[in-house]
């Protein structure tokens, strides 16, 4: 009974290693947020894309109004997983998500900030293509 044990033990780490070692692709955004008369602008927006351990959660999460939003977009659907920070006002933000889908090399996505307000509404909004590589 020992030795039964022992080796379904030892089969799981060996199937469970195989996941465990690889990565699955991510966009990840620097974003800088300005305020003038109390209104936010995004005014610089990165994305680049990195990779990491398959074991990484950024799945969809309610939103923490106020909040800044990170969507990524291709056709007119969307592939990545709804990502928020709660919004502290001026500052910068890192918002990394997952995809639902990857595109394939050479393609273009759009990804998109928002920020909203206290009930939801979006007070600035910024979309940049980024191609998949």
């Amino acid at each position: 009974m020992r030795s039964i044990i022992v080796v379904i033990l030892f089969m799981v780490l060996f199937f469970a290693s195989g996941c465990v070692d690889k990565d699955k692709p991510v966009v990840t955004t620097k974003i800088t947020i300005m305020e003038t008369d109390g209104e936010p602008q995004i005014t610089q927006l990165q994305v680049e894309t990195d990779s990491v351990n398959r074991l990484e959660e950024y799945r969809d999460m309610s939103p923490p109004f106020p909040c800044v939003a990170l969507t990524v977009i291709k056709d007119m659907r969307e592939i990545g997983y709804r990502r928020y920070k709660s919004y502290t006002g001026e500052g910068e933000y890192e918002i990394t998500t997952d995809l639902r889908t990857v595109p394939d090399t050479g393609n273009t996505v759009d990804v998109i900030v928002k920020v909203y307000d206290g009930m939801g509404n979006t007070l600035c909004k910024k979309r940049t293509p980024l191609q998949w590589q």
